[in-house]
């Protein structure tokens, strides 16, 4: 389940370097929880969580609690995909708060979990992918910073 969730996304988010790819394998291997920021950053090799949150933003990615939460739905419908287990059971069998859970979903993807488990995992994978942007390489980047300064 985790190797599919990880390969949806990396098909969705193909610009991604090597960085950010270990971010969102060690998101998908936590299950989407970050338990502290900083220690997440310098377990990731970053010196601090400041120039985690720079790095993902350069990616065009979302700030990491917000990219967590996108893992966590998208593990949360593999699971229902998978075997047809319910938000609520989950929730319930991890000792968590499964109205928590219902409000994260609707909170990320702005619909209903009947709606979300519906659509798919890579229905998740997509919406998350309207939420990126792709940089624009360093050197369309010097280009375009040279046609304004000629301008």
């Amino acid at each position: 389940m985790v190797d599919i969730a990880e390969t949806l996304l990396f098909g969705f988010l193909p610009w991604l370097s090597p960085g950010a790819r270990a971010v969102i394998t060690a998101l998908v291997a936590s299950r989407g929880i970050v338990r502290g920021a900083e220690l997440f950053a310098r377990k990731l090799g970053y010196r601090n969580r400041h120039q985690l949150a720079r790095a993902l933003e350069r990616e065009g990615l979302p700030a990491l609690e917000s990219l967590a939460r996108w893992v966590r739905v998208l593990l949360w419908v593999r699971a229902w995909e998978h075997s047809r287990l319910a938000l609520s059971r989950s929730a319930l069998d991890e000792g968590a708060d499964y109205s928590v859970r219902f409000r994260v979903v609707r909170q990320v993807t702005g619909q209903h979990w009947t709606r979300v488990r519906e659509e798919g995992a890579a229905w998740v994978a997509m919406r998350l992918r309207e939420q990126c942007r792709q940089p624009v390489p360093l050197e369309e980047n010097q280009d375009q910073s040279a046609l304004a300064a000629k301008a």
